[in-house]
């Protein structure tokens, strides 16, 4: 499946109050010095869209939230929201994102991860005798359109991405194979085929 990001919006994530990039560049090179929060944008991208990233490492920790917000303690809410374009001619994109869609001429898809507080403790936060927060009272989810309740977990399996090591010795690491991250990723992930050609088949269609 073959989607490009349209737009990503992030808050209260690391060094990220409330942040949106709209509209993403294709193809995005990201410069910047050491502490600006490359790394921070990268791993804010992997919380939705990484299938390779562990569940456990989308349970945040105090130290992911933003020194501007309320503290996981106090019942932050922490989300990175997504949108995706360009799959109006993929019936694989068009089908696993059915339920994110927000707009269709031409088709775009919202995913949003999220990690808050448990339905269960909504009530008790804000009260004056309200227990600091844990991790433990978290939970996380990634959600299509508008609806929180709207849970799309197996989106991040299609319209994923994949990281690479960062290059300490471009030259040497890119001359070996065993040592290139581009061997890894043309394994990984080799060129997808083409659709089967449907004879009536014009895009995404009945919405």
């Amino acid at each position: 499946m073959h989607v490009k990001l349209r737009k990503v919006r992030i808050r209260n994530f690391r060094n990220f109050d409330d942040v949106t990039i709209s509209p993403f560049p294709t193809p995005a090179v990201i410069l910047g010095e050491n502490g600006v929060g490359k790394s921070n944008l990268l791993h804010a991208l992997r919380l939705v869209l990484d299938p390779g990233l562990p569940d456990r490492r989308r349970r945040l920790q105090p130290d992911d939230v933003h020194d501007g917000a309320p503290s996981l303690a106090e019942g932050v809410d922490v989300s990175v929201e997504v949108e995706l374009t360009d799959f109006n001619d993929d019936i694989d994109a068009c089908s696993e994102l059915d339920g994110a869609i927000i707009e269709t001429d031409p088709y775009v898809a919202r995913l949003t991860y999220v990690f808050r507080p448990k339905a269960a403790l909504a009530a008790v936060l804000g009260t004056a005798d309200a227990r600091p927060l844990t991790p433990d009272d978290y939970e996380w989810t990634i959600f299509g359109a508008e609806d929180p309740a709207k849970s799309m977990l197996a989106a991040k399996q299609y319209a994923s991405m994949s990281v690479l090591p960062a290059l300490r010795d471009a030259e040497g690491d890119l001359d070996r194979a065993d040592r290139s991250p581009l061997t890894r990723l043309l394994r990984e992930l080799p060129p997808a085929q083409d659709n089967e050609p449907f004879s009536s088949w014009s895009g995404c269609v009945g919405r």
